[in-house]
C-alpha cells in the first residue's frame, strides 16, 4: 500500500511526525540512533520518463513503456531537527540524471565510505515520482548505508480521493508492478554483479514484497551468490504464497526479516479485499487466519513447518513494529534498524 506522503514532480518535501510520535508508541525511537542532522545521496534507478526538465519524473506512463528504458539519478535528502536533535522535516532536492557508468561508480565509491552496506529499496504502489526517497534517506541516515531505490513506476495518490477511485488506482499500479518486474530484476543483478553481494540487504515495503520474491527467485535462478539479507517492511503477500514461492527463492538470501504490525489497518484492508471476506470484529480487529500477510503475522507455525526440509528457524527474524501514520502502516525506523543490522 501506500506510503501517505505528498509530492509535486519537482521539489518533494515531507514534515516528518517522528520526534510526536515516537512519544506516543514505543520502539520507534529513531533519534537515539542516528547521526545529526544534514543530508544523503540516495541513489535510484527508474522506469519513468524524465521530465523536460531533467530534474524530475513524470508520473505513470503508458503500460507497454515500462519495460523499455531505465534512467539512472541521484537525490539529496536533507534533514531538519529541533533543538532536541528531533527529526522533524525532511527535504528531497530535485534529481541528476546520470548514465550507467556514472550511476554505478557513484554508487560503488559511496559503498566504500558507508562500511561497505549497500541496501536496494522497492516501495511499493501508490507512491509519487520521488517520493520513496523519503524512505530511502532515512535508512541512508540512520543506517550509515548506501541507498538505492528501485523506483517503478507506481502513481501518485490523488488528492480527495473516494473508494472507488482508490480502489481503481490499486488496480493500475498492480499491473504496473507486473511490467515492472523485468526492469527491477535487471537493476538488482546489475548492481549485484557490479558490487557483490555479501554485505547487500534487499528491503521491501507493502506490496514490494512481491516484487521482492519475484527478484529473489530469479537471483536464485541465476546461481548468484546470496545476498545478506531480504527485509520485509510490513510486506502485503500473503503467507500461503509465500510459501508456495519459498522454494524457489530461499537461496538468493542468508536470512529473512520480517518487520510485522498486526494492527496495520492497510494490510487488514487489502487481506481482506484479497480474499474477498469480511474481517472478523473482535477486541484486537484480527483477521481469519487464512487471509495473514507476512506484514501482520511474521512467521507463523505452517511457515516453520513448511520451510524447514530448505532452512533452519534461524533464517528467520521477526521484529515487532509499531506502525505510524493513519493506516499504521508506515514502518517505524528503529525496527527496520534492527532488522538490517
Amino acid at each position: 500500500m501506500e506510503n501517505h506522503l505528498k509530492s509535486d514532480t519537482t521539489r518533494y518535501e515531507r514534515q516528518a511526525r517522528l520526534s510526536r510520535e515516537t512519544s506516543q508508541e514505543g520502539g520507534r525511537d529513531l533519534e537515539s540512533s542516528s547521526p545529526g542532522a544534514g543530508e544523503v545521496t540516495v541513489y535510484g534507478f527508474t522506469n519513468r520518463t524524465p521530465a523536460a526538465d531533467g530534474k524530475s519524473f513524470l508520473p505513470l506512463m503508458e503500460l507497454e513503456d515500462l519495460d523499455k528504458n531505465t534512467s539512472y539519478y541521484k537525490q539529496t535528502i536533507r534533514f531538519e531537527t529541533d533543538s532536541k536533535s528531533a527529526l522533524v522535516a525532511e527535504t528531497a532536492g530535485d534529481i541528476t540524471l546520470l548514465s550507467s557508468e556514472q550511476y554505478l561508480a557513484e554508487i560503488a565509491r559511496s559503498k566504500e565510505t558507508n562500511n561497505g552496506k549497500l541496501g536496494i529499496y522497492i516501495p511499493g504502489i501508490r507512491n509519487a515520482p520521488g517520493v520513496a526517497a523519503f524512505n530511502a534517506g532515512q535508512m541512508a541516515r540512520s543506517m550509515q548505508a548506501t541507498i538505492v531505490v528501485a523506483d517503478w513506476a507506481s502513481s501518485s495518490p490523488r488528492e480527495n480521493e473516494g473508494v472507488v477511485d482508490m480502489v481503481s488506482q490499486t488496480m493500475d499500479d498492480t499491473r504496473a508492478a507486473i511490467k515492472s518486474q523485468p526492469f527491477i530484476d535487471r537493476g538488482i543483478v546489475t548492481l549485484l554483479e557490479r558490487l557483490g553481494s555479501g554485505n547487500v540487504d534487499l528491503i521491501a515495503h507493502s506490496r514490494g514484497a512481491s516484487l521482492l520474491c519475484n527478484s529473489l527467485s530469479t537471483l536464485q535462478s541465476l546461481g548468484m551468490p546470496p545476498v545478506k539479507a531480504a527485509t520485509f517492511l510490513h510486506g502485503d503477500k500473503a503467507t500461503e504464497k509465500y510459501i508456495e514461492m519459498f522454494p524457489q527463492m530461499y537461496r538468493a538470501a542468508n536470512r529473512v526479516n520480517f518487520v510485522v504490525d498486526r494492527n496495520d489497518l492497510a494490510l487488514k484492508l487489502s487481506s481482506a479485499a484479497r480474499f474477498m471476506v469480511t474481517p472478523v470484529l473482535d477486541k484486537d480487529w484480527r483477521l481469519f487466519p487464512s487471509t495473514a500477510n507476512i506484514g501482520s503475522v511474521g512467521l507463523t507455525g505452517a511457515m516453520k513447518e513448511r520451510t524447514r526440509p530448505y532452512v533452519s528457524d534461524n533464517y528467520f527474524r521477526v521484529f515487532q513494529d509499531t506502525g505510524f501514520g493513519l493506516l499504521r502502516h508506515t514502518p517505524g525506523l528503529a525496527s527496520t534498524i534492527s532488522a538490517m543490522r
